[in-house]
């Protein structure tokens, strides 16, 4: 689980395109802070702030804006078009103690027994809805499928989560399942006879007849 983290952003008073551009320049990250019903507020982060808190995978922090500390989520990272930088952040204001709706990664662990016997492994749906508190909101789900066998079907509501989280979706999609491949028939080979050697003519000097 989470816990909030500080994150240190600053008021920005120029907005739009070519003013983030610069701010992109200086190693800052533009973002917005939103929610609550309160004005939303244009702010700055430095890249390096806010890179450490993805490795992390934090996702509630503790703003220090204007000697304010306000606790909110990270719901949105706009990324360039190469996914390498992030060009925006996004963050809403929250209560600690209130829940919020999020997506977390499902990660699948460990080798499944069909794997092994020959089977292959598909994982379909790697992102889950959830409902939590604002405060512990999970990184990510992790979920052994050591055990899977050879035509098991992983769903949705096999998951086991969290305390005080709540699933948001229907408990009947399929997240990953052990199938056997599909061998295709091979063609037998017709057996060729082997080529017959063509037979040396064997070469007589022809004497001239004197």
């Amino acid at each position: 689980m989470t816990s909030a983290i500080n994150l240190d952003v600053e008021k920005r008073s120029e907005i739009g395109s070519r003013a983030s551009r610069k701010l992109r320049a200086q190693n800052l990250v533009p973002g917005i802070v939103f929610g609550h019903k309160q004005d939303s507020v244009p702010v700055t982060v430095k890249r390096e702030d806010i890179d450490s808190i993805l490795q992390s995978h934090d996702k509630v922090v503790d703003l220090q804006l204007d000697g304010k500390t306000e606790t909110a989520v990270i719901t949105q990272l706009h990324w360039d078009t190469f996914g390498v930088n992030i060009n925006h952040v996004d963050f809403q204001r929250v209560d600690p103690n209130e829940r919020v709706q999020v997506e977390i990664n499902i990660v699948l662990k460990g080798l499944a027994h069909g794997v092994t016997e020959g089977g292959s492994l598909e994982q379909m749906h790697r992102r889950l809805s959830i409902e939590c508190p604002a405060i512990s909101i999970p990184h990510e789900l992790v979920v052994r499928i050591s055990d899977m066998n050879i035509g098991d079907e992983l769903t949705v509501g096999d998951l086991k989560l969290p305390e005080n989280v709540t699933l948001l979706e229907d408990a009947s999609i399929m997240v990953a399942h052990v199938i056997k491949p599909t061998v295709e028939d091979l063609t037998e080979e017709e057996d060729e006879d082997a080529p017959t050697e063509p037979e040396l003519a064997g070469k007589s000097s022809d004497k001239d007849e004197e």
